[in-house]
């Protein structure tokens, strides 16, 4: 209230580009990431609460290791569920365009909205290259979603 709509928009914008920080477990080590999501396109059968599902192109840089920055493109379906505000199963692919390729299962859970277009959401992935099975890896991360930035079928 009495806020200067440009002001609230730019802090918006922020709030949209602002990565989600990334806990990564592989079979040895330990690293740390960022990531940023921008889903792309949305998915509706009724009502605008959240969408049944999204088309996402997703950057990941991951911060003291050999194989540094993803590049992924996934599906995710969303849930809406009572105690949170949703779930989502999704499936993600990833290359970093020099021969480490694979396929991500992920679940994220929807915690609460923020600022009435944002949710702040966990996720669990499990990341595979099937190329080279013993080259697998975990995340567990905290973020924001929002999906106002997207083309909407």
């Amino acid at each position: 209230e009495g806020s200067n709509p440009i002001s609230t928009v730019l802090f918006g914008f922020f709030l949209y580009l602002v990565p989600s920080p990334n806990f990564i477990i592989n079979e040895h080590e330990e690293f740390f990431s960022l990531t940023k999501e921008f889903p792309i396109i949305t998915f509706y059968s009724s009502g605008y609460n959240y969408p049944d599902g999204n088309i996402s192109l997703e950057y990941t840089h991951i911060y003291d290791d050999d194989v540094d920055n993803f590049l992924r493109l996934g599906y995710k379906h969303i849930i809406p569920i009572d105690v949170f505000e949703y779930i989502s199963p999704g499936i993600t692919g990833f290359t970093n365009f020099n021969g480490f390729n694979g396929v991500a299962g992920e679940v994220s859970l929807g915690l609460f909205k923020f600022y009435d277009v944002f949710t702040v959401y966990s996720r669990y992935r499990y990341n595979l290259n099937p190329a080279e099975t013993d080259q697998y890896f975990q995340e567990i991360s905290i973020g924001l979603y929002s999906h106002f930035f997207t083309i909407d079928f």
